[in-house]
Formats: C-alpha cells, sequence, structure tokens
C-alpha cells in the first residue's frame, strides 16, 4: 500500500463480481489478486498482491497508457475518443485513485511447462 494506506471502497454484499478491462482504464468489484491479473495483462509482467487486504473490492483506475500498450487488447474502437495523454501513468494512478503501489521486485514467478519434445516459436 502507498503512503496513507488504501483508498479502496469495500464492496456490498449485492454488488456483483466482475472486471473491465480496456485501453486507460481498469475497474470492476473484485478481490485484489484478481486487480493483481488484470495489472499483470496491462503492463505485460507479472504482478502479486501483497497488500493483505481481504474481501471484495469496488474500484475504477483511470490512467493514460503507454505507447503500444493494450495492444493485446486489440487497437482502440474506430469511435473511442483519443488517449488523454495528459492523465497520470498507471503508477501514479494506482498511488493517487487507489492508495496502492507498485515496486519492483525478484521472486519465483510461474511459467508453463513444455516438454522436451516440444518447441516454441
Amino acid at each position: 500500500m502507498a503512503k496513507g494506506g488504501a483508498k479502496l471502497k469495500k464492496a456490498e454484499a449485492n454488488d456483483k463480481l466482475g472486471r473491465r478491462i480496456g485501453r486507460g482504464q481498469l475497474g470492476g468489484t473484485t478481490p485484489l489478486p484478481v486487480l493483481a491479473t488484470s495489472l499483470s495483462q496491462s503492463l505485460d509482467r507479472p504482478v502479486v498482491d501483497k497488500t493483505g487486504l481481504l474481501g471484495n473490492f469496488s474500484f475504477t483506475l483511470t490512467y493514460t497508457p503507454e505507447v503500444g500498450d493494450g495492444n493485446r487488447l486489440g487497437p482502440p474502437a474506430a469511435d473511442a475518443p483519443p488517449t488523454d495523454s495528459s492523465g497520470p501513468s498507471i503508477f501514479t494512478a494506482l498511488r493517487e485513485q487507489l492508495g496502492l503501489e507498485l515496486k519492483s521486485a525478484r521472486g519465483p514467478v510461474e511459467t508453463a511447462r513444455v516438454n522436451d519434445s516440444e518447441t516454441l516459436r
């Protein structure tokens, strides 16, 4: 968690679970490990939840994607508004909007195992 603590809203019992991922936006009502998975997809690197916060949280995170960010989600729709380049980076948005922080660390990463007879190309 960032200095000052988390700014997450605890989900209500009747809130429907789900997440939204789009170019420059993450949101939904999920447990934080699911948010970590969404961040992993957006950043194209592993993100691990180490907040210690349990339960479901409702959030919306809006940020300016890096050039090329979001290509895994496909190109922006033809009628999508242009990206606001004056907005915060995903790192700043996490700190300011959700009270969370990403910190680089080394550690074990789960990978897919490939049999000797298979070749990835």
